[in-house]
């Protein structure tokens, strides 16, 4: 028989490296008699014989029954689907047949049925059994444990299901220690973006700031497993995730963590933007607060990291429009209390609208350029504008002033037109109908 195999083996460095290619190769030689049968039974495996003496001398155990299982399957021409068949055998019979738990586990992985194994060793206890399959999972083959037909790999819903027993005690780092095994990039980050917003351990998972507006993450725990730009990355998709469900001062925190000034800027125009003139909406003092202290932070007396990183994303028109919308919160506000020489001072030094014929076709030209931020405010500022015009005007008029009679006619007559130039320029932007309406009704009234 070890002649055979020899013959077999050649320059192999051992019989295993061709066993695939001797399946039947001793099959010629006899074996011998003898009267032990677990000799007997060696020289059957050796040979490649099915047929093992069934005496419980032999085969004693599973682990027995199993090596000669797998020793005979490897030796068949396709060992892949003999394993296979084994398998299904092994889970037609099921745990009750070879004991719950670890035994059944154990019989499932030595024929290398490795989902169905951590699968059954997480389900029998949800405990220490998820914990057991989780670390043994990181230890299997990958490839063995995808999930069929769109379903999760198995590998990652252990992990998130056990990176939900640190969750549960505030143990962000823990659970990220597992959630960044997950085989699935995707599935990681959204995994771990949730960990964050969920959370909310933003010092221990990304870092802090320092006075300079730098993300200081070298003991941070994602730092420990990504690059910079990919805990930024990941920052700024909870940021987006944490926007999405309302938390704002979350999301201004992440971004201002990620170091995205960009898209921190970008946020807090837009939403400026859609509060300019909602004087009842509980969430503009917060926003407004927040912008302020922004401003104070990184857009006042010095050229802050902020505004390098604006520069270097070629964003830097960003900071002169929140400081143009910034601006326009002091217009409305000097409107609300009734201060309309200050506030036309305000809007006229803007140069946000025109202030001449000319000035209103090159306007509505460029309109579409415009930031569309600071594009969605013109409707309102331009009611704003021609309300500090009429108001002004009617003033004025009635204000019985009988000196410097010249003077006050020429002051009329240029609040005409720049409310003519005004209407012009509305009348050619793609704004609501009404508001051209509006606009052209106060015209009207000071004629």
């Amino acid at each position: 028989i070890l002649e055979a195999l020899a013959q077999q083996q050649g320059r192999a460095p051992n019989i295993f490296a061709v066993i695939s290619s001797i399946a039947s190769a001793p099959q010629m030689v006899s074996i011998p008699e003898t009267g032990d049968e677990y000799e007997a039974a060696c020289y059957a495996l050796l040979c490649g014989r099915d047929g093992l003496p069934s005496s419980s001398s032999v085969i004693r155990t599973l682990e027995d029954y199993m090596f000669a299982q797998l020793w005979l399957a490897i030796r068949q021409i396709n060992p892949e689907k003999s394993l296979a068949d084994i398998g299904t055998k092994i889970q037609d019979l099921g745990p009750k047949h070879f004991g719950d738990g670890w035994p059944y586990t154990t019989i499932l992985l030595l024929a290398q049925q490795y989902r169905a194994a951590l699968f059954h060793l997480a389900q029998v206890d949800l405990e220490a059994g998820v914990m057991q399959a989780t670390h043994l999972g990181l230890f299997l083959p990958l490839q063995d444990l995808g999930g069929k037909e769109g379903q999760a790999c198995l590998l990652g819903m252990l992990l998130v299901e056990y990176a939900l027993k640190f969750q549960s005690v505030n143990n962000a780092e823990g659970a990220l220690e597992y959630l960044v095994n997950i085989p699935d990039n995707k599935e990681m980050s959204k995994r771990i973006v949730n960990l964050i917003i969920e959370t909310k351990q933003f010092d221990e998972l990304g870092g802090t700031l320092s006075m300079d507006g730098v993300r200081m993450g070298k003991n941070a725990a994602l730092d420990k497993h990504f690059l910079p730009d990919s805990v930024s990355a990941l920052l700024v998709d909870a940021a987006h995730a944490a926007y999405e469900k309302k938390e704002t001062r979350d999301a201004l925190t992440l971004l201002n963590l990620a170091e995205r000034y960009d898209l921190l800027v970008e946020m807090l125009n837009d939403k400026l933007a859609t509060l300019l003139t909602d004087n009842t909406n509980p969430e503009r003092v917060f926003w407004l607060d927040s912008s302020r202290q922004f401003d104070d932070w990184h857009f006042k007396g010095r050229r802050t990291h902020a505004i390098v990183v604006l520069e270097q994303r070629n964003k830097g028109h960003l900071k002169d429009t929140f400081h143009t919308i910034m601006t326009l919160f002091n217009f409305f506000e000097r409107c609300g209390m009734h201060h309309f020489e200050q506030a036309w001072s305000i809007i006229d030094k803007l140069y946000l609208l025109p202030s001449n014929p000319e000035q209103a076709q090159s306007k509505i030209s460029s309109f579409g350029t415009m930031n569309g931020a600071l594009r969605r405010t013109i409707p309102s500022v331009l009611i704003g504008a021609m309300n500090c015009l009429y108001q002004q005007y009617i003033r004025l008029k009635h204000s019985g002033v009988q000196t410097n009679a010249s003077t006050v006619t020429n002051r009329l007559q240029e609040m005409r037109k720049r409310a003519a130039v005004l209407a012009t320029y509305a009348s050619g932007l793609p704004i609501p109908q009404e508001v051209t309406a509006r606009l052209t009704s106060m015209e009207a009234q000071m004629m």
